[in-house]
Parts: C-alpha cells; structure tokens; sequence
C-alpha cells in the first residue's frame, strides 16, 4: 500500500450568510454600508441588535483565530449572516498545520480592519 494517508473533511453549509467579498463586489464600500442597507436606520433597533452580534461575533473570532493559529483569512473565508455574526470558514491552515507546508504568508496573529472596528 505504501505511504498513503487518510485525508477527509468536514463540509457545513452556511445558510444566509455572505462573505466580505461577496458584500464588497454587491456595491457596497463597507460594513456600514452593507449593514444600513441590510438592517435600516443606525439608531433602530434592528441595527442595534446586527452591530453588537457582529461585534460580540468579532471578538470571539479575533480570539479563537488567535489561539488556534487560524491563517488564510481573506475576505472569501470570512462571512456575515442574516443577524449580523461575523463567521470564518475554511480551516485548513489550523494550529501550525497548512496543505503546502506554508504558514508564512500571515504574519498578522487576527484579522481585524478599521472596517471591521
């Protein structure tokens, strides 16, 4: 048989969920932007309650991707739901663990834009 390896993976659909990319090639020039449009008025409560799931949603995210040495985090692998929470898929380059043995792209320990913040 030789040297070959089990290879697998998981694969979840994300329902009502857009990436960066996606909300930036729809014409919107930022979040804000994409948020006035998807929830309304800044001071009602629908946006209200998308900001502070995108916001609590960021910091777990800047954390966990810390910890967990999560890498190739462009804006395709980085998506906002329907509520507002901020999700990363693609983890293939996880705790030091990368597909071509390459980890040096990223130096940054999180993504976190002003657009972001």
């Amino acid at each position: 048989m030789g040297n070959k390896r089990a290879e697998g993976g998981i694969i979840e659909c994300v329902k009502d969920a857009q990436s960066l990319d996606e909300i930036g090639k729809e014409g919107h020039p930022t979040l804000y932007h994409y948020f006035r449009r998807k929830f309304g008025r800044t001071d009602g409560p629908a946006f209200e309650e998308a900001r502070r799931r995108f916001s609590g949603s960021l910091a777990g995210y800047a954390v966990s991707t810390f910890l967990m040495w999560v890498k190739d985090r462009h804006n395709g692998n980085i998506m906002v739901d329907s509520r507002g929470k901020l999700i990363h898929i693609d983890f293939g380059f996880l705790l030091g663990i990368s597909p071509g043995g390459n980890l040096g792209f990223e130096s940054a320990p999180f993504k976190m834009t002003s657009d972001m913040v």
